[in-house]
């Protein structure tokens, strides 16, 4: 068993807006919070592949 194995997991703060979140993350190593030995990957059966890379014409308006 590794070190990183070894250390007990640090509890998530609750954040009030997703910039807060973003800069903890920033900052901190994911690692310390979550056991990716026990991750798993994640099935998306909803989404669609996309036609194109580039946005088609209209998808963003430009004119005020």
């Amino acid at each position: 068993m590794s070190k990183r194995a070894a250390r007990s997991r640090k509890e998530i703060p609750s954040f009030a807006n997703e910039d807060q979140e973003r800069r903890f993350w920033a900052k901190e190593d994911t690692a310390d919070y979550f056991d990716w030995d026990k991750a798993v990957q994640p099935t998306l059966p909803a989404l669609k592949p996309m036609k194109s890379l580039w946005p088609t014409r209209g998808m963003f308006r430009t004119d005020p």
